[in-house]
């Protein structure tokens, strides 16, 4: 993980803590649409594929500290990792995580809706629609 050469540290001390770790990076949107109507799909398959195939637990995602507030409210992320100089892209970095569990419950309860421009959770995929695109893309 790229994050890991960063925070070296405080991934070794989630993984010691029994947390099996997937990391997004380079969520970027370039459209004058609703991002969440692109990132929603993308964010859902995604997880399905970490949490429900690989047995992930949480998401870590490396994000310059301009756009946290994005992270924290669209997709629930917290901070884990304080600001450090990150040399891959040359610029200041923090460290996010994401319970993937409560990703899953996020979606089981707003999955589908396309309600809202505040949170990511709406705009994946229905309870119905996951189970039908994990039986068709995992064989679950």
């Amino acid at each position: 993980m790229n994050c890991e050469a960063l925070y070296p540290d405080v991934v070794q001390e989630k993984r010691r803590a029994g947390q099996k770790l997937v990391e997004l990076g380079q969520l970027a949107i370039d459209n004058d649409q609703n991002p969440l109507e692109i990132l929603g799909p993308l964010f859902h398959l995604t997880m399905l594929f970490a949490h429900h195939q690989q047995g992930a637990s949480h998401a870590l995602i490396e994000v310059n500290p301009r756009h946290v507030a994005f992270y924290r409210r669209v997709f629930g992320f917290r901070i884990i990792g304080t600001e450090r100089h990150c040399d891959r892209v040359n610029a200041p970095a923090v460290l996010m995580q994401m319970d993937l569990a409560q990703a899953q419950q996020a979606i089981a309860q707003k999955g589908g809706t396309r309600q809202g421009r505040s949170s990511v959770f709406p705009y994946c995929f229905s309870i119905q629609e996951q189970d039908s695109i994990a039986h068709s893309l995992l064989g679950h």
